[in-house]
Formats: C-alpha cells, structure tokens, sequence
C-alpha cells in the first residue's frame, strides 16, 4: 500500500530513491548472449523506507537482487538488470520499484546492431605526366595516405602520346589497420561533478608493437588546461603491453565559461578531447573526455530572520526557504542551535 511519508510533521515530497543511472542501456546487442547492468537505488526520502521490483512486461527483461527491507536514509542497495535477447529488434520499456510512499521509474533502452555507413572520398588533383625516352624505363611513387581504417582499392589509367598505343590499367590496393599504440577507449564519461571538487579516472593505453617500445607525451586544449589534466604527462609504453595513466578532473566555478567551445553553459555538458602524442607515429590516438558540471551551492533565503519582540514563553514563527542548484541530490542539517530556537 503506497501512502506519503510523513516524518516530525513534515511529508516527504518526490521520488523516495535515487538511480544511479538514468537509464539503462543495452546497446549493440547479439542474440542469445546475457548481458548485465548494475543499477544502485539510494535512499533519499527523509527515514526508512523499502522497495520492491515489479515483474518487467517485456519476457527478454530479467532482475536479480536480494530484497533489501527496511532501508535507513542515506543508504543504497543494488539490484541487477539481466537481459537475454531472443529477437533481433529494439526494445523500450521501465523498471519499476514499489517504494512505501511511491513508484520510481527507470527506463531501460535496448537497441540492436546496425551498419554505420561512412562515406570514403577519393580526392582527384589532376592527371600525372612525364616522358619515356626510347627503350628506357621510368619508375613513378605511388602514395598511400589513408584517413580511416578498412580496405582500399582503385584503378589507375595510363595512356600514351600515340594513338597507336593502348592505354594501360594498374589496379592499386591498400589495407589500413589500427595504429600501433592508442587508447584503448574512445571516450570516458565521468558523468555528474560537482564544481570544486577532484574526480579521477584511471583509462588504459595499449602498444601492439612486438618488438620496440613507445615514448607517448598528451595534451589537451589550452582553454582546458586548468579543468582537466593527464597524469603523468608522458610515459614509456613497453611492447606488447598496456598501461594505464590517471586523467584528473578539477571544475571550478567559472570552467563552463573558460572552456568557450568545449562545454555548453546551458546545459552544463563538457566534451574535451585528450591527445596522446607517440614518438615516430605520424598519426596521434585521441580519446574524448565527457562530464555534466553541476554547482554544490545550497542557498538560504532569507540570510537573516528577524523575529520582531517576542513576550516571554511566546512562539514566533518565521519560514526559511532552501534551494538546492546542484544537479544532484544534497543533505542538510541545522547544527549550533541556541536552547530558545527549533526548527520543524
């Protein structure tokens, strides 16, 4: 039976639990494999409160966690999303928990494979010329300057002065594979932080080279330098090995406004990419990094209360409101009260 939760007189209002996620998602899924996403409930109602997970309608949908009672506030417990696709389609449905004083909800988002067409252009700067002296050879450079991975073929036309002369094909192939030493992922999501606070995130290099070692160094834009920093700032990458290095996420208040492009003040969203720089690599291995910046600040209006004269053992009342601009969920608390005040 859900009814509102009323504690010291005053009724909870909102949602009693806090997803750790938003939504979960299951992208590029195959069928008949088992895939698992861990989503944490945190309790942020204002005492104990205990929830349920309603069966899911869609039958690929599955969860596993062990019924949690009677949660304090302030504490989380897990529960286990399992997904076990039998039909190559998307699927969109909500995980719903049955809280005593409410329902929350959590979408769940599955999307199947699909092709990422990218489109190859061939750039033509004009025909090729030279001269053939009589019973005599020519040996002309062809270069390869790949922009992207994958196969690469076309034809080249040679055609000759006399008309008597037939033209000659040369068919010319190319396979472009993964640089050497890169990152292992193409982007790192720290998602919500709090402005004036540390965040660190540990993200993997990889050398394929079998046989020398890599000296890497990285850098991030300018306007970035103060928000986000690599640690070390290079290294030494042995062959065929991974290591890891440390990218250290330090918001302030203004590094909405100092990271201009990189970041959307609207919406708090930050992409900044990082680059890793490897020595006798032409090409450089990037990764993005991705982070919503929020505020802390909990504001109190009115800054000063004014309870006018008050007879002995008379009460006054006066209303203070708080404002929460952070994008996630805050505690807070009266400390240091005189005998003569209560709050309620």
């Amino acid at each position: 039976m859900v009814k509102p939760q009323v504690i010291s007189g005053r009724t909870f209002e909102g949602p009693p639990f806090v997803s750790s996620l938003t939504a979960v998602e299951f992208i590029d899924f195959d069928i008949g494999k088992t895939y698992t996403q861990k989503v944490t409930f945190t309790n942020v109602s204002y005492g104990f409160n205990s929830f349920k997970v309603l069966p899911c309608e869609a039958e690929a949908i599955q969860y596993e966690y062990q019924p949690p009672g009677s949660i304090s506030a302030g504490l989380s417990s897990e529960v286990q999303v399992v997904f076990h696709p039998q039909v190559n389609r998307d699927l969109e449905t909500v995980m719903v928990l049955q809280t005593q004083s409410a329902e929350v909800r959590v979408p769940i988002i599955c999307r199947r494979k699909r092709c990422n067409v990218q489109l190859v252009l061939f750039a033509y700067d004009g025909a090729f010329s030279g001269f053939l002296a009589p019973r005599t050879g020519i040996s002309i450079g062809v270069h390869f300057t790949p922009q992207s991975e994958g196969a690469f073929e076309d034809r080249l036309r040679i055609s000759f002065s006399d008309s008597d002369a037939k033209p000659l094909e040369l068919t010319v192939v190319g396979q472009c594979r993964r640089i050497p030493v890169f990152f292992k992922d193409t982007s790192v999501d720290f998602r919500i932080c709090c402005q004036n606070h540390e965040y660190v995130v540990s993200v993997p290099l990889c050398n394929t080279n079998s046989s020398s070692s890599s000296k890497v160094a990285f850098s991030v834009p300018p306007e970035a330098a103060s928000t986000l920093q690599v640690k070390p700032v290079g290294c030494v990458l042995q062959p065929n090995s991974t290591q890891s290095v440390q990218l250290c996420l330090a918001p302030r208040a203004d590094s909405l406004t100092v990271l201009e492009h990189l970041a959307d003040r609207e919406t708090g969203d930050m992409r900044v990419p990082v680059t890793m720089n490897v020595e006798g690599q032409a090409l450089p291995s990037q990764i993005l990094v991705k982070a919503h910046l929020t505020p802390n600040n909990l504001l109190v209006r009115p800054t000063h209360l004014d309870f006018g004269r008050v007879g002995v053992y008379e009460t006054v009342v006066r209303s203070v409101e708080l404002c929460n601009e952070s994008a996630l969920p805050q505690r807070f608390a009266f400390t240091k009260l005189p005998d003569y005040v209560t709050i309620c």
